[in-house]
């Protein structure tokens, strides 16, 4: 009887729990859904920025480091704080960065016997400088490396020089290429060689160099490829000395090729008619009035009929040498080509025709008199055209071969220069050195006396400046300054006009202290405005960053630029999160834990005034009582209803299995 009463009781139970409200139960395991935020707004100068951080690189390729395209100089950074009383503190930071690794030389020793002894003695000299400057006296010398190829007709392998060893290296390429009779000079097979060493060396981040001493005349050069296309130039001078065309090697006659003019030779050809019995043409030759007016302008050379051209070599790139086949005979700088016939006419054919027609063919002459004179102009303009036909020779110039050599080094970022070891006694070779100068950087010898010449085989940030110009109404006060920094007032004229600047200027002894000790240069200035700017958005600063690398002229950058701006500042409190709605309020807990309620205004419309009045006769302590109040220090247990409400299920399926069993006890 009394499980039975157990049972009916357990079932009631169920049947109670299971009937209770679904979204009570529902509502036990949701997040809070509302969040309330007491926000406040307030406006406030703020200065943003417009790319003022920035890293600058080496557009102009001023750095002659071949395993980065563009090489990175330095870091620009930028900071600006409104103070309370309005002025702006602005912080400009500089980190410079490596942009020197070491140099790699290469000297090309002319050892031919075109070098005289003053020449000799002067390269020797240039080398050992060069020597004693990179590799003892230089703060880098365990990053520097110089090699020696000396070359006649023949180029030989580089050998590493050392203070140690150097004039013994030099006195021994002189010696085997007199042993080995050093006849020619192969200049631009010597440089293409030093060329191809340092492209298997590109991308060991070091500065690459040529140094070139010669006596200034290339005997031996690369062919050239398609020659009948390739450009050519008209030769400087007179005349040409080279290799006779009419006699094949092993045969050396030398020939003087002449440039020719039709104007100069006309006398010549005048005293030939009157052996022949022509007379009267002297005055022929002043009849050509526009060869006279040419002349005048010297612009002549229209009537040469003789030209001597070479090729443009010293602009050709790698393409146009053919590098399998050298060509030359050794003595000279100038090698016959060929010779091109531009036309089998003379020059200005019809005007001296038409001259010589006026003074032979006469209207009142016999038939046989014109019959002779036909037959007289005829064999002079036969004559004319057999020997003023226009014609060039056509020569290499194995001196341009090498420049252009040099110039393809130079597009590789190779440094390229030449000493001048040139004998002043000899006329000729005095002549010659324009070469060398000419393929040598920036137009000028490398003089190894000069006090800096460490400076030549090294790239060297020698300065960089910001400039800020500043709005109008704004004046700057210097604060705090590596290297040198100015403030300048703006000026206002007629003509011209400047805004406020401030200038800052590192020196290369600045940059260089700053990346040894690895610390940032710094500028820090204030400024103050003149006036009340009012309250619309304003430039403060646009930023230039120039710089200057090596001796090359100085580069620019934009720096970017501050803004001023006045603008809403949002505040926030802390966020509530709310867990249970109620008619006064809803409660809920900051994110660390200490539970409040939050109270919302319920009453009617009409009684605000009231309850503002009796707000307001609130006292400071009893407000804080007010809001200690709705804070509970604890939330209150329950014990979940989705637990409940998940038991009822078991507690019924319970109580009918045991209903169950004790029918059927009570059957048997």
């Amino acid at each position: 009887m009394k499980k039975s009463k157990l049972l009916v009781f357990i079932l009631l139970f169920s049947f109670v729990i299971n009937f209770l409200p679904k979204q009570a139960l529902a509502n036990e395991d949701k997040p809070p859904e509302n969040k309330n935020k007491v926000v406040e707004e307030k406006k406030e100068l703020v200065v943003k920025k417009e790319g003022t951080d920035k890293e600058i690189s080496d557009n102009g390729k001023s750095v002659k480091r071949r395993d980065v395209e563009q090489t990175k100089l330095f870091d620009i950074m930028k900071s600006a704080v409104v103070e309370k009383d309005k002025s702006i503190t602005v912080t400009t930071t500089i980190k410079p960065k490596q942009i020197y690794n070491g140099a790699d030389v290469i000297i090309l020793l002319d050892t031919s016997k075109k070098m005289t002894e003053e020449s000799k003695k002067r390269a020797k000299e240039s080398i050992k400088k060069i020597v004693k400057t990179l590799l003892e006296d230089d703060m880098h010398k365990n990053l520097n490396s110089v090699r020696l190829i000396s070359f006649y007709r023949q180029v030989k392998d580089s050998v590493e020089l050392k203070p140690s060893n150097v004039e013994q290296m030099v006195e021994k390429a002189f010696e085997e290429a007199k042993k080995n009779t050093n006849y020619g000079v192969s200049m631009q097979a010597a440089i293409h060689k030093a060329e191809s060493i340092f492209d298997k060396e590109k991308n060991n981040g070091k500065r690459q160099h040529i140094v070139l001493m010669s006596q200034g005349e290339a005997t031996f050069s690369y062919d050239i490829k398609d020659k009948e296309k390739a450009r050519t130039t008209t030769v400087k001078g007179d005349t040409v000395v080279g290799e006779s065309p009419f006699f094949p090697w092993p045969f050396y006659v030398e020939k003087t090729f002449k440039k020719a003019n039709m104007i100069k030779d006309f006398k010549a050809f005048i005293k030939l008619l009157n052996r022949l019995g022509i007379h009267n043409f002297d005055n022929i030759k002043d009849n050509l009035g526009l060869a006279d007016y040419l002349k005048l302008f010297g612009l002549d050379s229209v009537f040469d009929y003789i030209k001597l051209k070479e090729f443009e070599s010293n602009n050709f790139d790698s393409s146009n040498f053919d590098y399998s086949k050298t060509v030359g005979e050794g003595y000279h700088n100038h090698s016959y080509q060929r010779i091109n016939v531009v036309s089998k006419e003379f020059p200005f054919k019809k005007t001296i025709m038409a001259a010589l027609r006026s003074k032979i063919e006469k209207e009142n002459a016999g038939e046989v008199e014109k019959i002779l004179n036909k037959a007289t102009v005829k064999v002079i303009e036969t004559a004319l055209d057999t020997i003023f036909y226009q014609r060039e020779y056509v020569f290499y110039n194995h001196n341009l071969s090498a420049q252009g050599e040099a110039k393809i080094a130079k597009n590789k970022k190779i440094s390229f220069y030449s000493v001048n070891v040139t004998d002043k006694s000899d006329k000729k070779k005095a002549e010659l050195e324009k070469y060398l100068k000419d393929m040598s950087e920036n137009g000028k010898f490398l003089d190894t006396n000069d006090s800096k010449l460490a400076d030549k085989f090294k790239d060297v940030l020698k300065e960089i400046s910001i400039e800020d110009k500043l709005h109008k109404d704004y004046e700057a006060e210097i604060l705090e300054k590596d290297g040198n920094a100015t403030f300048s007032k703006a000026v206002e004229g007629f003509i011209f006009s400047y805004p406020p600047k401030v200038n800052w200027t590192l020196n290369a002894e600045d940059i260089k202290n700053a990346f040894e000790k690895d610390i940032p240069l710094k500028l820090v200035y204030k400024l103050k405005p003149k006036k009340d700017v009012g309250t619309a958005d304003i430039t403060l600063a646009e930023s230039t960053a120039k710089y200057k690398i090596n001796d090359d002229r100085q580069k620019s950058e934009n720096a970017g630029k501050l803004l001023l701006k006045l603008q809403d500042v949002i505040i926030e409190s802390n966020v509530v999160d709310e867990t249970e709605d109620t008619q006064s309020g809803s409660s809920g807990s900051y994110p660390n834990g200490k539970d409040l309620t939050t109270v919302e205004d319920t009453k009617p419309e009409g009684n605000k005034k009231e309850n503002n009045k009796e707000d307001n006769k609130q006292k400071p302590n009893d407000v804080n009582k007010n809001q200690k109040a709705k804070v509970h220090k604890e939330k209150s247990s329950k014990i979940p209803k989705t637990a409940i409400a998940g038991s009822s299920t078991l507690l019924l399926t319970v109580g009918l299995l045991g209903m169950y069993i004790s029918k059927r006890r009570n059957g048997r």
